[in-house]
């Protein structure tokens, strides 16, 4: 480390080798990786001196660490038995070593699905093909482990088909929450007394304001058809005004007084309501493209 401190080149040098370069002096095992640094060295100035730099870092540490492995330190001196007993994992975080096996596996076999690594991987890990060679000598062994795999993919497709059918469910039960919702509000729209005068409307707020104008609209009111729910205070008292004149002009008569329990316009209950809605409905557009597929092209999916 030290020499390749004050001459780098013994590693990166257009000369360099395994022999120069490496620590047990053989040729590199991926040499391809050298060729390629040698090409990309002019568009790399800073490498060099990157290089320097990390060799003098580890170069701190780096006899500290390899201290307990000299002639006559513990390790050289332990038994087998010992060692074994000592034995620990390279990291203190399972999942850091399996995250990384994974993002190699996934780099090598794009295609991968994540249960197909996790049984590869607990398979390795378990040492599961070991076990069969060594234990389940007889082919009623390698039957019965078949009928256990089978099983478990038709509980496996059972619990998906579970979870799919209750997602409907929630959805409907929402759906009917939102209709008896809009039903009971047009109720309590369908029984509001149409206030006939300029001076009263016009000084309306809150929800006696949105009242009347949903009752005006649902009388018949011509300037209210359409959505009113993006109306500012002042505009839904102004539109009050006009509707009042234009109804005491004759232009218009209330026609709750024929259909009165009507249904009114559903989406524009007040402004809650159709921002509630429209967030609803954009929600289920979007449950619909993902919980409407074909149930069994989902299962295909995730199991490739």
């Amino acid at each position: 480390m030290k020499k390749i401190i004050k001459e780098p080149e013994l590693l990166i040098g257009p000369n360099a080798t395994g022999e120069t370069g490496s620590l047990d002096g053989n040729e590199w095992s991926r040499p391809e990786v050298f060729d390629t640094i040698q090409k990309l060295m002019p568009e790399l100035p800073y490498l060099e001196d990157l290089l320097v730099a990390f060799f003098k870092g580890a170069a701190k540490t780096w006899k500290r660490f390899t201290s307990e492995f000299a002639p006559g330190g513990l390790i050289d001196e332990a038994t087998t038995e010992e060692r074994e007993a000592a034995w620990m994992p390279p990291t203190n975080d399972a999942n850091e070593g399996a995250l990384g096996a994974y993002r190699v596996a996934i780099r090598r076999q794009p295609w991968l699905s994540e249960d197909q690594f996790n049984a590869w991987y607990m398979a390795r890990v378990n040492k599961t093909e070991e076990f069969v060679q060594a234990v389940l000598t007889h082919p009623e062994d390698h039957k019965f482990v078949h009928k256990l795999a089978r099983e478990g993919e038709l509980q496996d497709k059972q619990m998906k088909k579970k979870a799919l059918v209750e997602h409907n469910e929630a959805r409907i039960h929402k759906r009917q929450k939102a209709a008896e919702k809009k039903r009971a509000r047009a109720e309590k729209v369908g029984h509001v007394e149409l206030i006939c005068n300029k001076d009263e409307v016009s000084k309306l707020k809150g929800e006696a304001l949105n009242l009347q104008i949903q009752a005006f609209k649902q009388a018949g009111a011509p300037n209210l058809q359409g959505s009113v729910s993006t109306l500012k205070a002042d505009q839904k008292r102004q539109a009050l005004v006009e509707a009042v004149e234009s109804m005491n002009a004759g232009k218009w008569k209330d026609s709750r007084q024929s259909k009165r329990g009507d249904d009114m316009d559903e989406g524009d209950a007040d402004e809650d309501d159709e921002n509630e809605e429209e967030s609803d409905e954009a929600e289920d557009e979007d449950e619909t493209n993902e919980g409407d597929t074909d149930e069994e092209s989902i299962w295909e999916d995730e199991d490739e």
